[in-house]
């Protein structure tokens, strides 16, 4: 008898195990343990990592000034920047919140602001007396002494803004977007981006070489992208863990993944390849499409609004099913982590899996006869979905459907 299992999960708890599964609970994306910022000391000595709830890790010679782990937060913890001293470091929440410890001043914060989009990410000036705090719509708010250069706000962007950094040695900074768009502003200078080609997977962020005449893009699959002086030291490509950002050191760059791995990449590694960890194979490209193209249907019957085909999701669902299927097994465990690695921002979020099913009226079908996904499927809060379909090495499908509120 051929085994089908199913799942159903919205943000907020964790349910499921291996074998037949349904299960629904709805709430807000609130803070996790995965990792979803990285950062190091100016010389690349040090660094550290923090995770969605604000807990804080160090690597190299790097001391811990505290978290925000233990406190009630409004909003998930998204990005960590360095003091350039050195000797502290900013905690940044999506909301704008700011949270300083060691060396690291208060310069203000958007925190009570009401936004149009959420905070993504910070850099710190060089004197360390101020900050930029960047939105996903590129959006900008200078604090302390930094000054404002320009932002995207009134662009009309392919995708969101996921990053953005700077160099003490220029007066500007740059923005990255999901597509490996860069957009520079102030004296810093366009060195080339990924904006025109077809990515496997999103970019996640941007990193500007000591010199500030060069960048390194990185995509949630940890491909690196090397552009002006930057040079290219190797990518964890193949693996199986989300990345969420890239660190300069004196003699290369660490990739930082979701997981709380540190990569650390350099001469040695430039030539290396990453064995790949996901004995997997995609299904056909037709197959998610048609799994997007069914969903909405059932929306629009509905009187609902189709779902935007959101690429951060849909590298998170295809990642979700690689796994399950490296995995053979069927589970929610670790969903938030890979959607956090892939830069979609924090909000309401949903999941529907299942495996064992051939095509996709097969799974559709499935999830429409069971109350829990059904309610994903036609939740009036999402407005975004990504779709993902791995097979085993014995070419059995493992599905996921990814939501968000975007």
């Amino acid at each position: 008898m051929r085994r089908i299992a199913l799942g159903a999960l919205l943000v907020g708890a964790l349910f499921g195990a291996p074998g037949p599964v349904m299960g629904s609970v709805s709430g807000n994306t609130g803070a996790g343990t995965a990792v979803v910022g990285a950062t190091s000391t100016p010389d690349g000595t040090a660094g550290w990592t923090v995770t969605g709830n604000g807990s804080v890790r160090t690597t190299g010679k790097a001391h811990n000034y505290g978290d925000v782990a233990s406190v009630a937060l409004q909003a998930s913890v998204v990005a960590i920047a360095a003091a350039p001293s050195g000797s502290g470091y900013w905690l940044l929440a999506a909301d704008g919140g700011v949270f300083t410890f060691g060396s690291a001043r208060f310069y203000g914060s958007t925190g009570n602001r009401r936004l149009n989009q959420p905070i993504v990410g910070m850099a710190p000036t060089a004197s360390g007396h101020g900050y930029w705090l960047v939105a996903r719509d590129g959006g900008i708010f200078a604090f302390g002494d930094a000054a404002f250069y320009g932002s995207t706000g009134n662009i009309r962007l392919n995708q969101p803004i996921v990053g953005m950094s700077t160099q003490p040695s220029v007066r500007g900074y740059w923005l990255v977007a999901a597509d490996g768009g860069v957009f520079p502003f102030g004296a810093a200078r366009f060195e080339g981006s990924t904006g025109a080609l077809r990515l496997v997977q999103p970019v996640r962020a941007i990193a500007a070489t000591h010199t500030g005449r060069g960048y390194w893009l990185v995509a949630s699959d940890g491909g690196i992208f090397a552009f002006g002086d930057a040079p290219f030291y190797g990518s964890t490509a193949g693996s199986c863990v989300g990345v969420v950002g890239i660190i300069p050191t004196t003699k290369g760059y660490i990739i930082a993944g979701a997981d709380g791995s540190l990569r650390q990449m350099n001469a040695a590694t430039a030539q290396a390849q990453v064995p790949s960890s996901c004995p997997t194979s995609s299904c056909p490209a037709s197959f998610v499409d048609q799994v997007v193209q069914m969903t909405n249907a059932q929306r629009v019957a509905h009187g609902l609004p189709a779902l935007h085909a959101q690429g951060q999701l849909a590298w998170a669902a295809a990642r979700r099913s690689v796994i399950q299927a490296t995995n053979h097994v069927i589970n929610h465990d670790g969903w938030t982590s890979v959607i956090s690695a892939s830069g979609y921002p924090p909000g309401y979020w949903g999941e529907n899996v299942a495996f064992g099913y051939a095509t996709p009226d097969a799974v559709m079908a499935g999830w429409m006869n069971s109350p829990d996904h059904l309610a994903n499927i036609l939740r009036p809060q999402f407005h975004d979905i990504g779709v993902g379909c791995a097979y085993t090495r014995e070419h059995v499908a493992y599905w996921t459907q990814d939501f968000g509120q975007g």
